[in-house]
């Protein structure tokens, strides 16, 4: 058996790719990959970033939820969150993971509904699994007769 590369330039030569920082002119492929994104804009910059994608079973995983420091606590985080998840109507679950000691994003996610389903040890912090049944939507209401003349 061969042995585990230690350096990036060992993997990426390895696996026959070159790895660099993503430029703009990347973007394009770039969310191809990552599936869908989501930005939240702030003066015409980025403020922050949540990413989705949604699998067989009509769960919605969702990744990188990220913002800029200069907008923390400022409820980019909760927007994003939110726009997401009203993003994708119909689907039964919405899923992500952050470490086990992050509490300023467990706090946000578990004030939006998400429970722990799983933890996992990794390297020296844990991982937590949360997840949120989602709504199921407002079934519609039957019309009122007209009135009668």
């Amino acid at each position: 058996m061969s042995e585990t590369p230690t350096t990036a330039e060992e993997a990426a030569a390895r696996s026959g790719v070159t790895v660099r920082v993503a430029t703009p002119e990347d973007l394009p492929a770039l969310l191809a990959v990552q599936h869908e994104a989501f930005v939240a804009l702030a003066d015409g910059s980025i403020a922050g970033t949540v990413r989705a994608e949604v699998r067989d079973d009509c769960t919605v995983e969702i990744g990188r939820l990220a913002v800029a420091g200069s907008h923390l606590c400022r409820g980019v985080a909760l927007a994003l969150m939110l726009a997401l998840e009203e993003s994708y109507p119909g689907m039964r679950r919405f899923e992500l993971f952050t470490g086990a000691g992050a509490a300023e994003p467990l706090a946000l996610y578990r004030k939006l509904g998400y429970e722990v389903f799983r933890e996992t040890a990794q390297g020296h912090a844990g991982i937590v699994w949360l997840a949120r049944e989602a709504v199921a939507p407002a079934r519609p209401t039957a019309r009122p007769a007209p009135p009668l003349h």
